[in-house]
């Protein structure tokens, strides 16, 4: 069918090439992404094309096209712009969990500020105890993303400290 042996080589090359674009970029429901995968290299530097990996370095970055894709799909179209300059599973999880959790430095001067609110909490004069005790507990769940947890008794005995004048002849009967 071909006529020499360097037509087919370069066929061969053209179609890997083609072959190593399309396993780099995929197109799924919803997003477009493309993996950034560092393929290893021949023993004279040069980078592999996809045919050419071991069923281990196949596996390996078949696993990282896969992560990647679950992570990305799992973004909304109004966040994704936010994370699509981080290419790899391991850059993205890593932009994920500071974008939603923080930088350690900030968890800490949150939990701090966090702590601050929880023992000057104390219920409005307006407020419902049905208002005051959401707020409660939303500052708990805050305070528990964060890694700070009080014994039962401290968390009782401040909420009992937020309530009003008008409560303590009922607090000192529990």
């Amino acid at each position: 069918m071909f006529e020499s042996p360097e037509m087919q080589s370069a066929l061969v090359g053209a179609l890997s090439s083609g072959l190593h674009h399309l396993l780099k970029t995929e197109n799924e429901i919803g997003s477009s992404y493309r993996v950034e995968y560092v393929f290893p290299t021949k023993d004279h530097g040069e980078t592999k094309t996809p045919m050419e990996l071991s069923a281990t370095e196949s596996e390996d970055y078949n696993l990282e096209c896969k992560a990647y894709s679950h992570l990305t799909q799992a973004l909304s179209k109004e966040i994704f712009h936010q994370f699509e300059t981080h290419l790899t599973t391991y850059a993205l999880w890593n932009a994920l969990e500071s974008g939603n959790e923080g930088t350690a430095e900030y968890r800490k001067t949150k939990g701090k500020v966090l702590k601050k609110e929880w023992k000057n909490f104390s219920i409005q004069p307006d407020e419902s105890l049905k208002d005051a005790v959401a707020r409660y507990l939303h500052l708990l769940t805050e305070l528990k993303r964060v890694d700070i947890v009080f014994p039962t008794k401290n968390l009782v005995q401040c909420f009992s400290e937020g309530l009003p004048i008008k409560w303590d002849p009922m607090i000192v009967e529990i």
